[in-house]
């Protein structure tokens, strides 16, 4: 009883404690106003809007002073400040200078964006009732410090934009009340903390460009309340969290610029108010889900640069309201949905570098309001649809790396706020439309890699903002436009490959804003002795005359390239060359200079190349490092030079003081004409006579005497010999004709067999040029290659000009495929080495001789075979030789059959190369196939055992494989746009590393390649009917554009060479869709193990390994042994765990030569 009745007394005492207990000492005014007054004086440069602070009386003091509020402390009812705001204001100085502990009345911190150092200290801990901590757009650095979880009312922390270090601290999880977090671009690291998922009340989250790891935390599900969440910009990892989904609130999702791979969650459906969804840059994998069409509020969606495949959900036409939409960078596929054409709001549209084949819909008409249109780097087909013309609000327009084919729309002048126009690498035509003279904001225009013909559009020099103009690679000619850079703002020009002339338009010449220019290939001539503030200038293979300007030596800024090669420049090069003190590169190569290089140009420090071949050049080549390290390519063919560099001759005194003497041969020079001329006059009124006597004995010493100027023994007797061992070029000797000549077979009296070609040779002018003709003979003699028929001599004299070459005794490849019994020798192994011959001669003439050359020629006619069925290219190079600009232009530009349908360049030896395999291996040309043989092959309708040559008997699995690759390069060679065709380089590695290397087989109904394909298609079925009857679905053989979900699908893939492995049984597969087979070289039945890994499983040789995908997660459900009711089943399959599945292809790697692959 007595303790009830003391218990409220004890209550009662509390109460009376509580009440006089002394309360919590808060700092005075006075004390705070001190620390304010501290912190000032350690600022540097105190701006003016400080200048209030320590004046005034007392009692408003310091709460008058500017960015100050004060207030009423809730316990002691004291006037306190309680805010400071002093935004944009420049402040210098330490953050940590300023003594929290005196201020820890404060509830809001306003310095953004000043210059504020230090750090953020753990005395910021006794702000207990701050609210607002603002401190973005400063220079704050080091780490967040712990301390900052005793801010427990804190609802706003703004750090975006210092220079924080080190990782997010777990205790942030405690700051319950928190609204908006953004720590973005500092320097943060580690993970996401999963505390963070603790702070329900959160609207706003930006943790974007650190360098945070790890994955998402999935428990950010939980906060239901946000809206925004930005996460772009770090090193995140692993799988999108499919709880985002729950995120109904969320408005804003940013993952871009990250490391996440997998599968993009279906669950992000349903996020119903989202508005903006950025999951670009990443490695997301599989198809866009069909949930995503579902966000009827998104107005931006991001998702360019993945792997995401298929096709574009159909239910994306419920998004309405979409106003950006970025496919770009993926592997989608399939036709572009005319449905986009119904979203009317769309202002950007991206779709480019994927697999979108089809044509440009008309509907894209309709999108009015589209200021972007991307659709470069796919495989779109057709014409430019005319109603694109309609889109008048357009501003970029990029249809650039596709087949797009006729003419461009004559609407395209309506575009009337376009600033970029991307139409290269095309298949376009026609004459390029002077309507674009109304595209008056244009600053961006590439035409280039087409096939437009015709003048370039006077319209074009009006364009006043131009800034980039691209003609390349089309056959356009006449002059440039004479009002190019009328603007002053043309930076960048590129017209070369074309048959452009006239001289170099005024306008550009006084351009002072150009700094690229490339004309090369070209019959430009003229002055160009003033071409502004260049940095690259590249005028190679045009009709430059005369010599080169001294001008050109003021264009400091010329650091790239100056290309003068090509061109018929000559007399001295200018010393005032030298003054390019900051040029890279510099080529003088094939012109007419004479006299000596510049001593000046050893001062050149910044040259790295410099060419002068094929010119007259003589005298000391200057002394530095780069002459000293220069290899004898850049020298050679002058008339005499010498110096440091290895392989030329060292100087005589003679030579060396011959600049010494400088002076006295200017007089000599001078005089010496004088007397000469007086002589000459005697010696013709005495002669002439007897000079016209002795003209016919004359001509004959002409024939006879040392025309084989680079045989090593006595020209004029082997041309004799020549002459007699033809009888006079009977037609009895005869072994071929061609646009060319004809070709003779000579055998001389010691044996030795040579081809003599007899050139056609045109008669005007061009033929004086007889040092041209000597110039390209000369490098053809320097061509050594086993697969190029060896020059051995030329001869150019009245009778004509012939080349003799090595004698081919199996003659050309043309007439052995043309007889059935010289065909059957040509056996399918002799013919894979033909292949491998010519790429290998095509790849060294491309990219190791000391300029590329293009044949222009490559046929069955020109390739040639010795005894040993070695195939050797001929009739490469001459084509210079011949006018070009004559009737016989169709011969020139090769044979018609092989032609690549654009201008000259090394790709034009591609396509005809790969007319020449398809020929091969056909045994006759294949005419019209070729049309339609890239999309043949897209298409898989392409059957082997239909194109090979019926002559001969079908080849073994091994060589059919090898066979299929070549064809299927030979398919990419056929490309239309030159662009997409190899390098004979990578034909060339890719060929030779994958014969007995690999094959790819197609399951495609009856066409079964061979046999033993034959068999492995049954394989395949059995293997088919026995995973849908475990997963109980339909199989279905499909392309690998066709593949859908819920299928077993089977496609096929060109692996260059691949090396696949296999685990041993140590080695664990995890998440992975795949089901690896080996298939042992018995077919004799099939298993099925549910295994997680191999268990040291050996193939054999002959052996195949097959990758098979499967697209539904059902997959889980197949019994842990399905045994084929064969008996002996020798084909053992591993069943890899996974939980999810892409829709896929069936890989085939194989055979395998020997062990473990």
């Amino acid at each position: 009883m007595k303790t009830s009745h003391c218990l409220p007394f004890i209550s009662l005492c509390s109460l009376l404690l509580a009440t006089f207990a002394p309360a919590k000492a808060v700092p005075s005014l006075q004390e705070q106003a001190g620390a304010l007054l501290a912190w000032k004086a350690t600022l540097e440069g105190h701006p003016a809007q400080l200048g209030s602070w320590g004046r005034g009386h007392h009692n408003t003091w310091p709460c008058s002073w500017h960015g100050i509020t004060c207030g009423k402390d809730g316990a002691m009812h004291q006037e306190v400040v309680t805010k400071i705001s002093l935004p944009g204001l420049r402040l210098q100085g330490e953050f940590d200078a300023l003594n929290f502990t005196a201020l820890a009345t404060l509830t809001s911190i306003q310095l953004s964006r000043n210059r504020l150092t230090g750090r953020i200290p753990s005395s910021i801990g006794s702000l207990r009732e701050l609210r607002f901590l603002l401190l973005q757009h400063n220079q704050i650095r080091g780490p967040l410090p712990p301390a900052l979880a005793s801010l427990r009312n804190l609802r706003c922390l703004m750090l975006q934009e210092n220079e924080l270090s080190g990782e997010i601290p777990s205790q942030i999880g405690q700051l319950a009340g928190l609204v908006k977090l953004d720590l973005s671009a500092n320097h943060l690291s580690g993970p996401i903390p999963t505390e963070l998922g603790y702070l329900k009340k959160l609207l706003r989250v930006h943790i974007a460009n650190n360098n945070l790891t790890g994955p998402i935390p999935s428990n950010l599900g939980n906060l239901t309340k946000l809206t925004v969440l930005y996460l772009y910009g770090n090193q995140l990892s692993g799988y999108p969290p499919r709880e985002l989904g729950y995120l109904v609130n969320l408005k804003e999702l940013v993952l871009s610029r990250n490391k996440l791979m997998g599968f993009i969650p279906g669950t992000l459906g349903g996020m119903i108010n989202l508005t903006l969804l950025s999951l670009a840059d990443n490695q997301l994998s599989g198809c866009i889900p069909p949930e995503l069409g579902y966000l009827l509020n998104l107005k931006e969606l991001y998702l360019e640069n993945n792997k995401l495949v298929d096709s574009i959900p159909s239910t994306f036409l419920n998004l309405t309201n979409l106003t950006s939409l970025y496919l770009s960078g993926n592997q989608l596929s399939g036709c572009i949905p005319r449905e986009l054409g119904y979203m009317v709001n769309l202002k950007k549209l991206a779709l480019s570098s994927n697999n979108f084949n089809g044509s440009i819909p008309n509907t894209f008409g309709s999108l009015v309001n589209l200021t972007e249109l991307y659709l470069w780097g796919n495989t779109l087909s057709g014409c430019i649809p005319r109603e694109l013309g309609y889109l008048v609000n357009l501003e970029g327009l990029d249809l650039s790396v596709n087949k797009l084919m006729c003419t461009i729309p004559n609407n395209f002048g309506s575009f009337s706020n376009l600033t970029i126009l991307v139409l290269r690498d095309n298949q376009l035509t026609g004459y390029i439309p002077n309507i674009f003279g109304n595209l008056t904001k244009l600053t961006t225009l590439h035409l280039d890699d087409n096939q437009f013909s015709g003048h370039v559009p006077l319209e074009i020099g009006t364009l006043w903002d131009l800034e980039v103009l691209e003609l390349d690679n089309n056959n356009l000619s006449g002059p440039l436009p004479p009002g190019l850079c009328s603007g002053g703002k043309l930076r960048h020009l590129t017209a070369s490959n074309n048959s452009l002339d006239g001289p170099v338009p005024s306008s550009l010449l006084h351009c002072r804003s150009l700094f690229r220019v490339r004309l090369e290939r070209n019959q430009i001539e003229g002055d160009i002795s003033e071409l502004g503030e260049l940095r690259s200038l590249n005028l190679s293979g045009n009709n430059f005359t005369g010599n080169i300007p001294t001008a050109l030596g003021v264009l400091h800024n010329l650091q790239y390239m100056l290309d003068l090669s090509d061109n018929s420049f000559t007399g001295a090069i200018p010393s005032q060359l030298s003054g390019l003190i900051m040029l890279d590169t510099l080529n003088l190569s094939h012109n007419e200079l004479n006299g000596s290089i510049p001593q000046s140009f050893k001062n050149m420090e910044s040259l790295i190349s410099i060419d002068v071949s094929y010119n007259e050049l003589e005298g000391v080549v200057p002394e530095s490092k780069l002459f000293q390290g220069a290899p004898l390519k850049w020298f050679m063919h002058n008339k005499m030079l010498c110096g440091v560099v290895t392989g030329l001759p060292h100087c005589s005194s003679t030579t060396v003081n011959q600049g010494k003497r400088k002076g006295y041969k200017t007089l000599v020079l001078a005089v010496v004409p004088v007397l000469m001329s007086l002589v000459l006059v005697v010696f013709v009124l005495m002669f002439q006579h007897e000079r016209n006597k002795s003209k016919a004995i004359d001509t004959d010493k002409v024939t006879q005497k040392n025309v084989f100027s680079i045989w090593s023994f006595d020209g004029a007797n082997v041309f004799k010999q020549i002459v007699e061992a033809t009888n006079d070029f009977s037609e009895i000797h005869c072994i071929g004709t061609g646009g060319y000549g004809s070709v003779y077979k000579a055998r001389l009296p010691t044996s030795e067999i040579f081809a003599v070609k007899k050139m056609c040779v045109i008669e005007d002018e061009s033929c004086a040029k007889g040092s041209l003709f000597h110039r390209e003979i000369e490098a053809l003699v320097q061509i050594r290659h086993r697969n190029i028929v060896k020059l051995f001599g030329y001869c150019s004299c009245s009778q004509g000009k012939f080349l003799i070459y090595e004698y081919m005794e199996r003659g050309d490849l043309a007439e052995a495929l043309g007889i059935n019994g010289r065909a059957v020798e040509l056996d399918w192994r002799r013919r894979i080495h033909i292949v491998l011959d010519v790429v290998h001669a095509l790849a060294y003439m491309h990219h190791d001789c000391w300029s590329p050359i293009v044949h222009r020629d490559i046929t069955s006619k020109n390739i040639l075979l010795d005894q040993e069925f070695r195939a050797c290219i001929s009739d490469f190079g001459t084509a210079k030789i011949l006018n070009i600009d004559g009737n016989n232009i169709t011969r020139l530009a090769g044979t018609k059959g092989y032609l690549a349908p654009e201008n000259v360049t090394e790709k034009c030896d591609v396509y005809s190369f790969g007319v020449l395999v398809m020929e091969l291996f056909m045994g006759s040309h294949p005419g019209e196939l070729l049309s339609s043989l890239s999309e043949a092959n897209k298409n898989n309708t392409l059957s082997l055992q239909h194109l090979l040559d019926s002559r001969l008997e079908l080849p073994d699995a091994e060589t059919a494989g090898e066979i299929y690759h070549m064809l299927s390069v030979a398919v990419q060679c056929l490309e239309p746009s030159p662009s997409r065709r190899p390098t004979t380089r990578r034909a060339s590695d890719e060929l030779s590393a994958n014969v007995n290397c690999s094959l790819s087989l197609h399951f495609y109904g009856s066409d079964a390649l061979f046999e033993y394909a034959e068999q492995v298609k049954n394989l395949g079925s059995t293997l088919f009917e026995l995973l849908s009857e475990a997963l109980g679905l339909k199989p279905s053989y499909l392309t690998d554009t066709e593949c859908n979900q819920g299928q077993i699908i089977l496609c096929h893939y060109y692996p260059p060479c691949p090396k696949p492995e296999l685990a041993s049984g140590t080695s664990r597969h995890s998440d992975s869709g795949f089901l690896t087979i080996l298939l042992q070289d018995e077919i004799g039945g099939l298993q099925i193990l549910n295994e997680d890994w191999w268990v040291d499983v050996t193939p054999t040789p002959g052996a195949f390994i097959v990758t098979l995908l499967i697209s539904n997660d059902r997959f889980r459900s197949v019994e842990h042994r399905v045994v084929a009711k064969n008996a002996a089943p020798r084909v053992s399959i591993a069943c890899l765990s996974s939980m999810h599945f892409h829709p896929a292809s069936m890989r085939m790697y194989g055979p395998i030569k020997q062990g473990r692959p």
